[in-house]
């Protein structure tokens, strides 16, 4: 695939861009707090420049100004370095990865004018630029570390805001794009490895009740998408009308009461099939290297049954790492750039 060019000028960013390549996301590591069903934590916050229209509605002038303050942003070194990526000058591969470890979404890999991405030395901290909002500011962390990850993004916002006049009204709050995104522009959610709840049959009335407080509990990557592995993704549900800190609370509680229901679950399922589950997944470990390179439902039965044999030390010398790098494979395989969507299910970050 050959890049985009949009015209506009750029840094040679070459240097860092070769440093940090071939690292992977500081997500896949697999480690952190309940990493046994939590695979990620991640804080993601929408802001807009108050003197330039939604990236939708402005001009190719306006949009290089907000490409300018996020090269600014990049260049002050207080608050650690980033480095600045112009996304049409990246390959197609190069696009792919950055979408498989959830670093961008797939519509913002679709190569546009005056996109780019900031991102830190980690791969922890990521911002989009000229996506759906001037700045899409997350920070993704392995495990389920909500406080360390909204502290980490709204770190971000903060460093933007010592530079720039961001859209605020008092009403409202930040403006953005969304309507949905409007308030706090905060996003909280952790991907969740629930297979003993999903077997059971509970999941739904559980996500009918976290509903009622303002948590969405979705499947494999976020809305309209069935359950793909038992992953789900619990998310708040509004952003307006209510304080980080609240949101903070409430997903909180939900993806508390979710892990003790999860590991409730799994212990009575290997109480009553602990030598059926056993064998389950050393077929599932068996056939994995084949599946990798396949679509369809029995490559996620697999994988499912492979993370639930880590948890519950079924899987040999198998870790959360490895396992979080299949995911990426997988995600990366079936990416579909120029659509900006998945080829199995629409999957959407």
């Amino acid at each position: 695939m050959e890049p985009h060019t949009t015209g506009e000028t750029w840094p040679r960013t070459d240097e860092p861009w070769g440093r940090w390549e071939g690292a992977s996301a500081l997500w896949t590591g697999g480690q952190g707090e309940s990493c046994d069903i939590v695979l990620s934590t991640r804080a993601r916050l929408a802001r807009n420049l108050s003197d330039v229209p939604f990236p939708g509605r402005a001009a190719a002038s306006e949009l290089a100004r907000v490409q300018q303050a996020a090269l600014d942003l990049a260049s002050d070194q207080n608050g650690g370095p980033l480095c600045a990526l112009p996304v049409g000058t990246l390959s197609g591969r190069e696009r792919e990865r950055l979408v498989a470890q959830r670093l961008i979404s797939p519509g913002f890999a679709q190569a546009a004018p005056f996109r780019c991405l900031l991102l830190d030395s980690e791969r922890a901290v990521s911002v989009m630029v000229n996506e759906e909002d001037h700045f899409r500011i997350q920070c993704l962390l392995p495990g389920w570390q909500p406080e360390t990850a909204w502290e980490r993004a709204a770190g971000m916002a903060a460093r933007l805001d010592r530079r720039e006049k961001t859209a605020f009204n008092r009403r409202f709050g930040y403006l953005t794009a969304s309507p949905g995104n409007m308030g706090t522009g905060l996003r909280l959610s952790a991907m969740a490895h629930l297979p003993a709840l999903s077997q059971c049959g509970r999941m739904e009335p559980l996500a009918e009740s976290a509903l009622e407080i303002g948590v969405a509990i979705r499947g494999l990557f976020g809305e309209g998408t069935r359950p793909l592995g038992d992953l789900f993704q619990v998310s708040n549900a509004l952003s307006l009308g209510i304080t980080e800190s609240e949101i903070l609370g409430r997903v909180r509680s939900v993806v508390s009461k979710v892990i003790d229901q999860e590991r409730q679950a799994r212990r009575a399922v290997l109480y009553r099939w602990e030598e059926p589950l056993r064998e389950a997944v050393g077929c599932s470990l068996e056939s994995l290297p084949g599946l990798l390179r396949q679509e369809g439902p029995a490559v996620w039965e697999a994988m499912s049954l492979a993370r639930l044999g880590i948890a519950l030390g079924m899987a040999g010398g198998i870790d959360y790492r490895q396992w979080n790098l299949w995911l990426v494979e997988i995600k990366a395989r079936l990416s579909d750039i120029e659509t900006g969507f998945f080829t199995d299910n629409s999957i959407t970050i």
